[in-house]
């Protein structure tokens, strides 16, 4: 029975180098300046699309006040360059969440991008200078501290 148990316990201590080495071989593959990269760009991409959305929604003269919409679904544009990209990570062995992380990335740009970049610049001027009928982003910050 002590035999028994004993193989059993050694066993269960192969399984685990197994599984821990599994998890190196990841890491030894995790390429980190990388992924900050696309995490950095998926984050300005997503506050480009943020700041696009509150202009819509803020001013009286923007295109959702006249009813028109943006589709969520990305562009041909947007596929194609997430095609490369995936074929590119496919082929260099990255794993798969390689792919999710950069698809992430290219689809917020691309919706950011599907607003005009001269509305995205007068979002940008708006909030920065604050509406008419409010103060300014610095105005309000003097206020708080």
């Amino acid at each position: 029975a002590v035999a028994a148990a004993l193989d059993e316990v050694v066993e269960a201590a192969r399984k685990l180098v197994l599984d821990v080495s599994e998890g190196l071989t990841y890491y030894d593959t995790y390429d980190r300046a990388f992924l900050q990269s696309v995490i950095v760009i998926a984050y300005a991409g997503g506050g480009t699309l943020l700041l696009a959305f509150a202009h819509r929604a803020s001013s009286p003269t923007g295109s959702l006040a006249q009813g028109a919409s943006i589709s969520p679904l990305p562009s041909t544009g947007a596929l194609v360059l997430a095609a490369i990209f995936f074929a590119a990570l496919l082929a260099l062995h990255s794993p798969l969440q390689y792919l999710l992380y950069v698809g992430y990335a290219v689809y917020l740009w691309d919706r950011a991008l599907a607003h005009s970049p001269l509305a995205l610049l007068a979002a940008l001027r708006f909030f920065l200078r604050g509406a008419p009928s409010t103060p300014a982003p610095r105005a309000l910050l003097a206020r708080c501290v």
